[in-house]
């Protein structure tokens, strides 16, 4: 596995997998070229297998916070560590840039995320109400201190 940035020419190929991953409340491929070409504190990460993206991830860097914009693992790649390994190189480079914490926000349903998240000391701190559009559904707002 190589976990990287991404390349311009793979955001359409980011963008697939993440209407493949989240049916309904999926970024478009918009969405991923203004991450990439205009948002200041935004850096896109893959993981590839075989010269394949499997996994890809958006982090914010925003002064001493990090932010998991949009993390996701292709279905066929789930419960192999690809989504670990991406959100523990996310860590290090949160980490490397003196960022103080890390937040996302994750669906209350998704429990293997949860899990996922809570095993690398995110903790739940709040509910964001009606936050995914597609259904209505609250998320779970998840931090973890980067300092000490």
């Amino acid at each position: 596995m190589i976990i990287r940035e991404a390349k311009e020419e793979e955001l359409l190929t980011i963008a697939q997998a993440e209407e493949q991953i989240f049916t309904g409340s999926a970024w478009d491929l918009e969405t991923f070229v203004y991450e990439y070409k205009e948002n200041p504190f935004s850096a896109i990460y893959v993981a590839e297998e075989d010269g394949k993206i499997v996994a890809y991830g958006d982090l914010w860097i925003m002064f001493e916070k990090a932010q998991i914009a949009t993390i996701g693992v292709l279905p066929a790649y789930r419960y192999k560590g690809y989504g670990k390994a991406l959100m523990l190189y996310m860590l290090i480079e949160a980490v490397g840039q003196e960022c103080e914490e890390m937040t996302l926000e994750v669906r209350q349903s998704n429990a293997a995320a949860i899990s996922l998240y809570e095993s690398l000391g995110f903790e739940k701190v709040s509910v964001r109400k009606d936050y995914y559009k597609d259904n209505h559904e609250d998320a779970w707002l998840m931090v973890k201190g980067l300092i000490g």
